[in-house]
């Protein structure tokens, strides 16, 4: 058995070659969806020159400047901002495989490195990580979080590269405070009892720094407009969540841009009992690779479990938690007869691979992606509203308006469903109808701007200049430094 063993540790650089090489087209993708914002309109990245400005303009200071060094190398072109997280998961997927190795072969964790470095790879679950460069951070904090517990997990030696990394970490999403309760985990299920109070002792500091951040970080979270503390729905939600990423890790079916999560409260508790009823028995029971894989993925989704965010599961939440996740998998499958193992894993692997293709040539387009989501979640707003908009915004109105009418079905209150499908049947040349779309969102949202803009856009364009007058100059009263309404006003007369 040695010599297979050895044969395959000299192959470690498979699995990263697979990692660039199953992310490669996301080179040519464009920016979509939340990468408008937090890339191409992040004015803080575009002057790597200015760093003080760089690591103040975003809360996670080491993704914020890895963006800026994507921006200087390639001026804002997306190639290069797709090129960082897909190097990024490559170094990731060598560190997991470090990690697999030393649990292999310092532990006696039955494991297969190679195995373990291939599935989380090509992964569809890490599909929404790699390919969309809003969400680095999570690529980052899985990078730095594996190195920095290499290094600390040492018992002799300098921990400063480590404490480095776990600043690092840290830097890049709040995810990585949950490294030193897998440090003391770890040293409790696999340290000799001799070593394991020095261990806790070292990682207890650890823990209180985290504690003291973690306090700030949320007195930000509830200083914001709708910051506030999880309710009992919410963890209930939470642990329903968890069993969904569970799910995905093994069945690769369901994965979407976005995910509708309504679970009735029966539904909340039972999940709720269920979750705690593993955790104890594994705590108690579990052999040390479940416990410590377990604990990894558990903790690592934590902190985003915790804090009601705008979508309750959202798969690039995962990427972090998935080295824990990924060995306790591997090792389970080791308990299997050595005859069907091989099997196992490569059917695995070829399911994992097809879905990831299949997940990853999705994110060539917004309209793709949203046409994905939408057809998985029918009945939520967000998916039809956001599909509606890809097609406006790729020049097909024509299809955009029955998507539109089809969201403001599900919920009238959110007046940018009717404002864009003003917008379309202006396009289309339905005046009368985008009309009503724009005085209904008016109605409810009085102190938009564009509204009245556009109404008294559509008044000039009939050639009811009186009461375009009217529009353009409610418009400067609402915002007076509006260039458009002006020179508008200007073109057709002051009232």
């Amino acid at each position: 058995m040695a010599e297979p063993r050895k044969l395959l540790d000299r192959l470690w650089f498979w699995p990263v070659l697979l990692a660039l090489g199953a992310h490669l087209p996301a080179l040519w993708h464009p920016l979509v969806w939340d990468d408008l914002r937090v890339v191409a309109g992040n004015p803080s990245i575009r002057a790597l020159g200015d760093l003080r400005h760089v690591l103040l303009g975003s809360q996670r200071p080491t993704t914020n400047l890895v963006y800026a060094v994507e921006y200087a190398l390639g001026h804002g072109q997306p190639l290069w901002f797709h090129l960082g997280s897909i190097l990024a998961h490559a170094g990731t997927t060598c560190l997991l495989i470090v990690l697999a190795r030393r649990l292999r072969d310092r532990h006696n964790v039955h494991l297969s490195p190679m195995w373990i470095g291939a599935v989380f790879a090509i992964h569809p679950l890490v599909v929404e990580s790699v390919d969309y460069p809003a969400a680095l951070p999570g690529v980052l904090c899985a990078f730095f979080s594996l190195a920095a517990f290499l290094s600390l997990r040492e018992r002799r030696g300098p921990q400063v590269l480590g404490l480095v990394c776990f600043a690092l970490a840290l830097g890049s999403k709040e995810s990585a405070a949950a490294l030193p309760l897998v440090l003391i985990v770890d040293a409790t299920v696999f340290s000799p009892n001799a070593d394991r109070r020095a261990l806790w002792t070292r990682h207890l500091g650890l823990c209180v720094l985290v504690a003291v951040a973690g306090a700030w970080r949320l007195s930000l979270h509830l200083g914001r407009q709708n910051g506030s503390l999880p309710s009992l729905s919410h963890l209930g939600t939470q642990a329903v969540v968890l069993f969904g990423y569970a799910r995905l890790l093994v069945i690769p079916v369901g994965f979407s841009l976005y995910h509708d999560i309504a679970p009735s409260l029966p539904l909340m508790l039972g999940a709720i009992a269920a979750v705690l009823a593993i955790v104890i028995a594994v705590a108690v029971r579990g052999p040390a690779w479940l416990r410590f894989g377990l604990a990894w993925f558990v903790l690592y989704l934590l902190p985003s479990s915790l804090l009601p965010l705008r979508e309750p599961m959202a798969e690039h939440r995962v990427y972090e938690a998935l080295p824990g996740a990924l060995i306790a998998f591997a090792a389970a499958i080791q308990l299997f007869p050595s005859r069907v193992r091989l099997p196992i894993l490569a059917f695995f692997v070829a399911a994992f691979t097809f879905t990831g293709l299949s997940r990853a040539a999705l994110w060539k387009s917004e309209r793709a992606l949203w046409a994905d989501a939408a057809a998985k979640a029918p009945n939520a707003w967000v998916p039809t509203y956001s599909y509606g908009d890809a097609l406006r915004l790729a020049g097909d109105c024509r299809a955009a308006v029955p998507v539109y009418d089809h969201a403001i079905s599900l919920t009238d209150l959110d007046t940018r469903a009717h404002q864009n499908r003003g917008l379309c049947r202006a396009e289309l040349g339905d005046l009368a109808g985008a009309r009503d779309d724009f005085e209904v969102a008016l109605r409810r949202d009085p102190r938009d701007p564009s509204l009245p803009y556009n109404l008294g856009l559509l008044a000039e364009a009939e050639g009811d200049l009186p009461t375009a007058r009217t529009w353009f100059a409610a418009v400067l009263a609402i915002q007076p430094s509006h260039a458009g309404a002006a020179r508008a006003l200007a073109r057709v007369g002051k009232p």
